[in-house]
């Protein structure tokens, strides 16, 4: 039990008892505490009775290895850590993070959208959060789309399709994420500010987060068309699924001022194009996940 938190307060740790003092004290309690909550934001839902349970084994790799989001018998993630994984790899770290967001989606059928959404907000929310810089955050963005060029030759919609048979999920996480920045820039730049991706993860809990079956991608897109105005959510995706490799991200990138120049990755302070790239990466005072300010912006 998590000590005042009245949600995700089941976890259990699977490990010989040494290891549980460091995972409460300075790993997985340091994320659920009061203060984490802030950080995890709208983003990432505290549902009554949900459940970490981690798996402690001894690898040597030090690292956390595997994480699944459970929904049957009620939300919960399951994390697979090597008994030498340092604490400061636990809070905010990717896996966590990434198996919490599933359960601020709806369960989608196709994974470029059920992963590639929660992969590219598991690297913002980590950097909103406070876990690591700006700069950092970008860069892992930009290493992890350069992971997903790996696979050649073959469309999106082609590799989601099979990604489990062919283990193409580099592919398919990032070619979603791709999406995902696709319609979240042209959001921003189109209404200067005022809508993002945000609003449509929003929207997307309060019309269909509820919801017991398992949704298509192309229904919720439709459902993000009407709530925006216009069909930018299926245009863009219909574009990438068709496509043999990732989108020109680095252009996209560069809209909101972070140039992608060989291995490095430059921050353009152009306030024009800062105060967009800020908006969607920088790391919040307090932690907050930027939500609460979004909201306060529309009324």
């Amino acid at each position: 039990m998590i000590e005042g938190r009245p949600s995700w307060t089941q976890l259990r740790i699977r490990a010989p008892r040494e290891h549980h003092d460091v995972l409460l004290r300075e790993g997985i309690g340091p994320f659920l505490s009061e203060r984490a909550g802030r950080r995890r934001g709208h983003f990432i839902p505290d549902p009554e009775g949900a459940s970490i349970d981690v798996y402690v084994e001894g690898d040597g790799e030090g690292t956390v290895y595997f994480g699944m989001a459970g929904r049957g018998g009620g939300p919960g993630i399951y994390v697979f850590l090597d008994d030498h994984a340092p604490a400061e790899r636990l809070p905010g770290g990717w896996t966590t993070v990434h198996e919490m967001l599933h359960h601020g989606m709806p369960f989608i059928d196709e994974p470029w959208m059920s992963e590639g959404w929660v992969t590219y907000y598991t690297e913002l929310l980590r950097t909103r959060a406070g876990f690591r810089s700006e700069e950092a955050g970008w860069r892992a963005m930009v290493e992890g789309f350069g992971r997903g060029r790996r696979t050649r030759g073959m469309t999106l919609e082609e590799a989601s399709a099979r990604m489990r048979e062919l283990h193409v999920y580099q592919r398919v996480y990032w070619g979603g994420a791709a999406v995902a920045l696709l319609v979240d820039v042209q959001m921003r730049l189109e209404t200067d500010g005022a809508r993002s991706l945000d609003d449509a993860m929003r929207e997307l809990r309060r019309c269909c987060g509820d919801a017991d079956h398992q949704w298509a991608a192309r229904e919720l897109l439709e459902e993000l068309d009407a709530w925006y105005g216009r069909p930018l959510f299926t245009q863009t995706a219909d574009a990438v699924l068709a496509q043999p490799e990732l989108p020109d991200v680095e252009a996209v990138l560069a809209k909101v001022g972070v140039r992608v120049e060989g291995d490095r990755v430059r921050l353009d302070d152009d306030p024009a194009k800062a105060r967009h790239r800020r908006a969607m990466m920088a790391p919040r005072p307090g932690g907050s996940d930027g939500s609460d300010d979004d909201a306060a912006r529309s009324r």
